[in-house]
């Protein structure tokens, strides 16, 4: 039996699980889920994914975009409305586009705005009315990637008087949009869902937000991520916080809020505030410092930990390798400690989460073990995505020539065996959360189908053969594999990433797009089943 935090952490980097006699367990501050449940992440919100929350969809539309580029530096905003548009200069704003493929809602479109200028509307569609502060659009979904998709044109507009507050509401709300801002659709497939990550939502990976005045406001133009060039200030990301709460009271979910990265005290103390006296008070909810600090890909946050963590002096090794862990375990508490604070009392309805890397338990222990930060957590939470090949397989040109040839049964297979071996890893992330006397939750799980990492010469093939994999039968039964794995290894919260997303990108999506029927995706059914079915 390995009995020293030495041997624990060797024998984890060697993927070992261990027994080491720990520290004694927390005395939680918190709250932490004591029974099994599921949970879902949101999608990111913007023109190229087919999330379809709001009934005004010129809250998903993305920020303007201005053509004209001898005149860019003249354009002007207000909360993100173009105040002033030089000669020879047009705002272009568009949504519905890439990942849609056509598949959003048909039929007349009321488009609302306030000021005077010129207005119009672009794409697959037909202006059926045009005067002062309205146009009445037919919509005809096109996959044309020409024509797919929405965009309004703002070719003129006032100094004195400029175009704002511009409303696209969907066939049919018209009348209710102001009372009832989120589409039914999007609530009946959130329905079976206890708790509601909203980290892809609020745009955590990479926000550059700092104070609390950077954040993007309910009333800002849109609340969609930008994913290119504007005239948007880059701070501005993410759905607002009114609406995530909103939503949260609305489905009866707990919250499950991330801070930004670099976010000040006083962000996150008027975040604390905001939360305390908006959510219900029957819910509970997790807060998460940041989103996966470790994880490269977000490579400005995983710099800025590594840097923060060295000029504090938190890593006196020479490479400064633990130094961004560190800096995260600190910042981590420092943030539960000012929502503790500000919730009083209350600070029992709280889950605080520290996350760990799923594929590497050891990161777990040093940031559990620094500065006792187990002490000030209530919950583990770590991945839970099986893949039915190692994505450095993939990378090779000859491994993926010859994935493309196999056929969906050969990859529910593959991915059949990958869910078996889970149970590894995760068997030793509970060790280490039992240990530390945590709860274990997994912050974002499902089927990882994933091909950025493809060849070129392979990737159409493999993306074809994934999109018919996931829609086989049989991914129903490796579902249910993966979940049994999951609580019976002492999961209490699995948050499946995430609501709506296509096969082309990256399959984790429980439904194709927002307007799919419910009853035809056979992920859905199992995840919204699942609890029934064991009762």
């Amino acid at each position: 039996m390995i009995r020293t935090r030495l041997a624990c952490l060797l024998a984890l980097a060697a993927g070992v699980s261990c027994t080491v006699s720990g520290p004694s367990p927390a005395a939680s501050r918190g709250w932490r889920p004591d029974s099994p449940r599921l949970g879902i992440n949101l999608s990111m919100l913007g023109s190229p994914f087919p999330e379809i929350p709001f009934v005004d969809v010129f809250k998903q539309f993305d920020p303007w975009i201005i053509r004209g580029t001898a005149f860019r530096g003249k354009t002007t905003l207000a909360n993100g409305w173009i105040t002033e548009l030089a000669e020879g200069q047009s705002a272009h704003a568009c949504a519905f586009q890439r990942f849609n493929q056509g598949h959003y809602p048909a039929g007349l479109y009321t488009v609302l705005y306030d000021g005077r200028g010129e207005l119009t509307a672009r794409g697959s569609l037909r202006i059926v009315e045009d005067r002062p502060g309205r146009l009445l659009i037919d919509v005809t979904p096109s996959a044309d990637p020409a024509k797919s998709g929405i965009c309004l044109v703002e070719n003129a507009t006032a100094p004195d008087d400029p175009i704002r507050n511009i409303r696209v509401i969907l066939p049919g709300f018209e009348q209710t949009y102001r009372r009832d801002p989120f589409y039914p659709p999007f609530l009946r497939a959130l329905k079976p869902f206890g708790t509601i990550r909203f980290m892809p939502w609020a745009g955590i990976a990479r926000s550059e937000v700092v104070e609390w005045a950077d954040r993007r406001p309910a009333d800002y133009a849109t609340q969609a991520l930008s994913f290119s060039p504007t005239t948007e200030p880059v701070t501005r990301t993410g759905v607002a916080l009114e609406y995530q709460i909103a939503l949260a009271n609305r489905m009866g979910a707990d919250p499950w809020l991330n801070v930004p990265v670099r976010a000040s005290d006083d962000y996150i103390r008027q975040m604390a505030t905001y939360v305390h006296a908006h959510l219900r008070p029957d819910l509970h909810l997790y807060i998460e410092f940041s989103n996966e600090i470790w994880n490269g890909r977000f490579a400005s946050d995983y710099r800025y930990a590594r840097e923060m963590g060295a000029s504090m002096g938190l890593d006196s090794r020479r490479d400064q390798a633990n130094a961004g862990l560190y800096w995260y375990a600190l910042r981590a508490t420092q943030m539960f400690d000012i929502w503790n604070a500000v919730y009083g009392r209350d600070a029992r309805k709280i889950a605080h989460v520290i996350a760990g890397q799923q594929n590497w338990p050891r990161e777990a222990e040093i940031i559990l073990s620094y500065r006792d930060t187990y002490r000030r957590a209530d919950v583990l939470a770590v991945g839970g995505y099986v893949s039915p090949y190692p994505y450095r397989d993939m990378a090779k040109p000859e491994t993926a020539a010859q994935i493309a040839t196999h056929t969906p049964a050969q990859v529910l297979d593959s991915l059949n065996t990958a869910i078996a071996a889970s149970g590894a890893s995760i068997a030793i992330h509970r060790d280490i959360a039992r240990r530390y006397g945590l709860g274990m939750v997994v912050y974002e799980g499902g089927t990882d189908f994933e091909t950025g990492m493809v060849p070129n010469a392979s990737r159409a093939k493999i993306d074809a053969l994934f999109a018919a994999a996931q829609a086989d039968p049989q991914i129903g039964p490796a579902y249910r594999r993966l979940l049994d794995i999951q609580f019976a290894q002492g999961t209490t919260l699995f948050n499946h990433f995430c609501d709506v997303m296509p096969p082309a990108a990256g399959g984790h999506g429980l439904l194709n797009w927002q307007d799919q029927p419910l009853a035809t995706s056979v992920k859905y059914q199992v995840l919204s089943g699942y609890f029934a079915r064991k009762r």
